[in-house]
């Protein structure tokens, strides 16, 4: 995996690449003002070089002097996108007014920074296709990406998007923090579409609950790293083809079945995801309310004990939770084909990992598959809470709003992850196996 150059896409954009889109993404407009939570708080914004350059020559009267004052430097920039930064004031970006962004009111689309311009857009290049997708910490992406009771498709298209206006054509063309990655040049990477498409499949097994889809994943990328780590590659084919039989004809039934819930357990360890990610970085609000939420549907407060209040969890759970999500299971199962989608899991997009310094751990696969999982088991134990705090109301509009603000809090947070990787050190649980203990109810 290599981080693109500014000189690698002289002459390229993204209408000259074939494509491989999430089958929602070419329906995604921004809500502008009338977006529940706006992309332009609580996070730090890079403007590129090109875009830098600009600003600092801008005459426009309004905002020629702010853009000059505004926006410096990033001498720890390790990417063309960051190159320099807005100063913030407060947790809000200072070209936000009234829920519009003043630099595209006055100046254009085409004069935002590319990563403005193209959030939530998401791009990596594999093998010369330009995958696409959502980053569902954005409302409308949230609910694009995940309603459509179908399984999640990725579809293939030649040269662009066709039907779209100059304006989209635009914003998609601006490449932010995009990885490129040549399978023929990494033999770890030899066979990923062929990892790739059992990934999917186990995810969109729904043959199973996720807990137990999310725990046959575990299986496989605990081989994925043994493989990995003996540079056994030429086994991989053997090793996915074993697990697909296996899957198909049902060899993991029994143990599947004999997996146990800990739910006071998932509880206290979720508990201590939160409060050291809130204790840490700016928390957007709309997480707030909904952690609030589902401290009062379980009625947590000093006075009460962990054991009562795992009572009401498990009951808010089997009575209003498990119901729900029976016959809408397919809303956290588009969230974590397109989490694993977008990361290019299990081995993790170079702007990912970079972002989130998680280039030099041990056992990158097992790393992955522990983000992954832990980042489900918080939108589900947020979830059960608001189970208990709607009661009867809980539905969908509260499965979007968990997954969207989770997503923004916790997988934005630049120190969160090897937060989450000592906590789970501390209990022992950072394996495979361990991390049903998250998961399983």
């Amino acid at each position: 995996m290599c981080r693109v150059s500014p000189t690698y896409f002289q002459g390229i954009t993204a209408a000259t690449l074939t494509q491989r889109k999430a089958r929602y993404y070419d329906a995604f407009h921004c809500l502008a003002d009338r977006c529940p939570d706006t992309c332009c708080e609580g996070w730090r914004v890079g403007v590129d070089k090109t875009t830098f350059e600009k600003y600092q020559n801008c005459p426009d009267p309004v905002l020629g002097t702010p853009l000059q004052e505004l926006i410096t430097i990033n001498p720890a920039s390790f990417t063309n996108d960051t190159f320099a930064t807005i100063t913030t004031a407060g947790a809000r970006c200072p070209f936000l007014s009234e829920g519009l962004c003043s630099i595209q009111i006055r100046l254009g689309e085409k004069n935002l920074g590319n990563m403005c311009a193209s959030y939530p857009r998401i791009s990596n290049i594999i093998d010369g296709v330009l995958e696409r997708s959502l980053d569902l910490s954005c409302p409308e992406a949230a609910r694009l990406a995940m309603t459509d009771p179908a399984p999640l498709q990725f579809l293939l298209t030649e040269n662009g998007t066709p039907n779209r206006s100059s304006s989209e054509q635009e914003m998609e063309s601006r490449l932010a923090n995009v990885s490129v990655l040549n399978t023929a040049e990494s033999p770890e990477h030899h066979h990923l579409l062929e990892i790739r498409k059992l990934v999917f499949s186990i995810l969109q097994n729904r043959r199973y609950s996720l807990s137990k889809r999310l725990a046959l994943l575990g299986h496989v990328c605990e081989k994925l790293n043994e493989i990995a780590r003996g540079r056994m590659f030429d086994k991989t084919i053997q090793v996915l083809e074993g697990f697909s039989v296996a899957i198909a004809t049902g060899l993991f039934e029994d143990h599947l079945n004999r997996l146990t819930a800990h739910p006071t357990k998932q509880l206290e360890i979720v508990l201590e995801f939160i409060v050291a990610r809130i204790g840490s970085d700016y928390t957007p609000p709309r997480f707030f309310d909904l952690y609030q939420q589902f401290m009062e549907g379980l009625e947590w407060t000093p006075e009460a004990s962990i054991d009562d209040i795992g009572c009401r969890y498990r009951e808010a759970h089997d009575n209003i939770y498990a119901p729900f999500i029976e016959n809408h299971e397919y809303l956290l199962e588009h969230y974590l084909v397109n989490n694993a989608y977008r990361t290019v899991f299990p081995f993790g997009s170079h702007a990912v990992k970079q972002q989130m310094g998680l280039h030099a751990v041990e056992n990158p696969i097992i790393t992955q598959y522990v983000l992954l999982v832990s980042y489900y088991a918080i939108v589900k134990a947020i979830l059960v809470g608001l189970a208990a705090y709607y009661k009867s109301d809980f539905g969908t509009v509260h499965v979007l709003q968990a997954v969207q603000a989770c997503s923004k809090t916790f997988e934005h947070s630049v120190s969160f992850p090897t937060q989450l990787l000592g906590i789970l050190a501390n209990h022992a649980i950072d394996t495979t196996a361990g991390m049903v203990l998250l998961i399983q109810n």
